[in-house]
């Protein structure tokens, strides 16, 4: 009789579902909430083959049916697990296979850097080409054929050389976009980078282009292995000159007989010191601070440790352009206490930089009308 009795009339015994049954809103708790490990067994116990379900059904219909805690949590486990397995095959499959070349690979088959692979390819530039087939990071502002067509190379030494081209490789990998091949990289902004050959830099941004020290980027971008290259149309010359020697080249002649009398002139002169800001004040300014302390020339230069804290608060260690000055509200200088910067990068809320980002071998001095004047109530830290 159990074989003719229509499921519908009569439901099925808890520890046997029939074959027709619909899943219920409140299913029973119990043994036969959790599914069949083996859904072969599911059909001997229909009298119809012909409308026992299929396996999967069978398997969705018992998931549907599931109740008690340890159902819930399994579900939602194995939910989450494959949310996360998902979401890491997305983020695999969105992220494209990296550049395999070099950075001194890629200029010897760009045709446009032939020149430059030309000049790393000779056996006196060997440290050179190294550096750009390493590890790095590096970022190469790679002067093309145009530009290097105008440079005399055989007139130049092989030490004379590798400075020049030292000094088109900066150390870290800055592009002009945020991202690539799914990972966050250093942006190149306006302001002084640090090279290989060891001065700096300046970079101008801008929605017009890229400029790196009036040489314009005309390719950027030029993804390698182990950095980043950006074609410039000119080539850059590294300085001669020390802060030392540019503020007397500059008619800083107050400024520099200070510097003697304290003992920091050897230090700006020096050029592997550094890389130091120098905030240089011109002689008029000089004159005019003397004014308002009430002070003369050779009493100033009398006491010796006042004049060291006076010309310390003009200096700072690193390279800070004024593209970098525009970004901060203060400064620590090498004496301890801090310079505030302003806006229009009006110093300690008088001084005006009247002359911007001079390149030294071994930093970078602007040219202020005003002496800066240390805070007496702020105590030096280093």
């Amino acid at each position: 009789s159990r074989r003719t009795r229509a499921p519908t009339k009569s439901p099925a015994p808890t520890n046997s579902p029939a074959p027709t049954r619909k899943p219920t809103p409140e299913p029973t708790p119990g043994p036969t909430a959790t599914p069949t490990k083996n859904p072969t067994r599911s059909p001997t116990k229909s009298p119809a083959p012909t409308t026992t379900p299929a396996p999967t059904r069978s398997s969705k219909s018992s998931k549907s049916s599931k109740s008690g805690k340890s159902s819930k949590k399994s579900k939602s486990k194995g939910s989450k697990k494959s949310g996360k397995s998902s979401k890491s095959s997305k983020s695999r499959s969105r992220v494209a296979p990296g550049p395999t070349e070099t950075i001194a690979e890629l200029a010897n088959t760009n045709a446009a850097l032939s020149s430059l692979a030309d000049l790393l390819s000779l056996e006196s530039q060997s440290e050179v080409l190294n550096t750009l087939n390493g590890g790095g990071p590096l970022t190469l502002f790679a002067p093309n054929n145009g530009a290097l067509a105008g440079v005399d190379v055989d007139s130049l030494t092989d030490d004379e050389l590798s400075s020049i081209l030292n000094y088109h490789i900066v150390p870290g990998e800055f592009t002009s976009t945020r991202r690539r091949r799914g990972r966050r990289l250093a942006r190149l902004v306006s302001g002084a980078y640090a090279t290989v050959e060891g001065p700096g830099v300046i970079v101008d941004v801008s929605a017009s282009g890229i400029d790196v020290n009036n040489a314009n980027v005309v390719t950027a971008n030029i993804a390698a292995k182990n950095g980043v290259i950006h074609v410039i149309d000119g080539v850059l010359i590294p300085p001669d000159d020390s802060i030392a020697e540019i503020a007397v080249s500059e008619g800083l002649s107050t400024l520099v007989d200070l510097l003697k009398t304290a003992g920091l002139e050897a230090t700006l002169a020096d050029d592997s010191a550094g890389p130091f800001t120098v905030f240089g004040p011109t002689n008029d300014a000089f004159d005019a601070a003397l004014t308002t302390l009430g002070l003369t020339l050779n009493e100033l230069k009398a006491d010796v440790d006042v004049l060291k804290n006076l010309l310390e608060y003009h200096v700072v260690s690193g390279l800070e352009a004024a593209a970098d000055l525009a970004s901060l509200s203060s400064i620590k200088t090498i004496q301890g206490t801090s310079i505030d910067i302003g806006s229009g990068t009006v110093l300690n809320g008088n001084s005006k930089v009247s002359k911007a980002d001079l390149l030294g071998t071994n930093g970078i001095l602007h040219i202020v009308d005003t002496v800066l004047i240390p805070d007496p109530t702020e105590a030096p830290s280093n």
